[in-house]
């Protein structure tokens, strides 16, 4: 057997429960050790996959993406992992709200643009509309998130 210590082949003398290393001295083996052992890569296991789940989280950054989500009951969601899913619904939301704000800016410059070319009243009334129509359908999107 080779000694988890010191690195050579060495004879073993086995005790109760433990082994020990004739060239050294020190236990090698114990079945305590063998459980602690397995339990570490249990862990290490563990840890590694609700890494992972924070990682797959922060690169879904979809709203399909954000319904298959797992739960806080699962062993591979942790305070960490439910932070980033939280801070990625922020950004999806701000996302959606520029969205809405690019297009009340383009009816407006569409508006400036048929006042500054046409200059009559009916197409400046149905500018005005149509920027009305979009205001009126971002602050209705707004308010339903709310």
């Amino acid at each position: 057997m080779i000694c988890d210590w010191c690195g050579r082949f060495t004879p073993i003398k086995s005790g109760d429960s433990r082994t020990v290393c004739q060239i050294c001295g020190r236990v090698t083996h114990c079945s305590d050790c063998t459980k602690l052992r397995a339990e570490l890569e249990e862990l290490k296991e563990l840890n590694t996959m609700q890494l992972t789940g924070i990682l797959t989280a922060v690169m879904q950054n979809t709203v399909d993406s954000s319904k298959e989500r797992i739960a806080a009951g699962n062993p591979y969601w942790t305070v960490a992992y439910g932070e980033v899913c939280r801070a990625v619904d922020r950004e999806i939301k701000l996302r959606a709200e520029l969205e809405r704000a690019e297009k009340v800016i383009e009816l407006g410059a569409i508006l400036n643009l048929a006042i500054r070319l046409h200059k009559s009243p009916e197409s400046i009334i149905m500018a005005n509309r149509y920027l009305g129509e979009g205001i009126r359908e971002y602050f209705a999107e707004k308010e339903k998130e709310s």
